[in-house]
């Protein structure tokens, strides 16, 4: 048995057991392939095959640049074009998204976003990355981040203007989310890698 940690109240002493949070992969994507489920947007997106620093391992990433809407971004297909992903999604309590990214000569304040949709919503975002110099994990809607320094982020497909989660139990047509730069010009890019997708507890 593990230590206590201290602090913790002796009544605490195994009597209780709480139920692991079930977490299921959905899919995993590292463009060394192809793309996968998503979808090329446009002249801003491209899986990118050049330095390595701008991937996480394998031999290529995900590229968007510019600012330029559905031209800058990468967005998956319906995922419930997959029955078996459906099924998972729809008993699921909320998605979350896990990746590499590696941001490139983006303007100080200047932005890229991951966004969801859900049947015949808007897109809604789940998460702003801001060019600030400094991370700042204290709140979910921005995470700031330094040209030329890669991260591992997790983002949890929510309303990050809200806190509020898609009710996926009672979606009935589809469920995509994409990766959108809006940036000024083609210079400004981010490049991503091994994006996991994960459906997280049982409703």
């Amino acid at each position: 048995s593990s230590m206590m940690p201290s602090g913790t109240p002796s009544s605490a002493s195994g009597t209780f057991s709480p139920i692991p949070t079930m977490i299921q992969q959905i899919f995993t994507e590292d463009f060394n392939d192809g793309w996968g489920i998503f979808i090329d947007g446009g002249d801003d997106v491209r899986r990118y095959r050049g330095r390595k620093q701008e991937r996480k391992k394998g031999s290529a990433s995900l590229e968007i640049r510019n600012g330029n809407e559905e031209a800058s971004s990468a967005t998956t297909s319906n995922l419930f074009d997959n029955n078996d992903w459906k099924n998972i999604i729809k008993s699921s309590e909320k998605l979350t998204v896990t990746f590499w990214f590696y941001p490139f000569s983006f303007e100080r304040n200047e932005n890229w976003f991951l966004e969801y949709k859900t049947d015949d919503s808007n897109w809604v975002v789940a998460a702003e990355f801001m060019q600030f110099g400094a991370r700042d994990f204290n709140q979910n809607t921005m995470l700031g981040f330094a040209n030329d320094v890669a991260q591992d982020v997790t983002v949890e497909l929510k309303n990050r203007d809200d806190g509020t989660y898609p009710n996926l139990a009672s979606l009935s047509n589809s469920i995509t989310f994409r990766f959108r730069c809006d940036a000024s010009g083609k210079g400004d890019k981010v490049y991503i890698d091994n994006v996991v997708l994960d459906a997280i507890g049982n409703s």
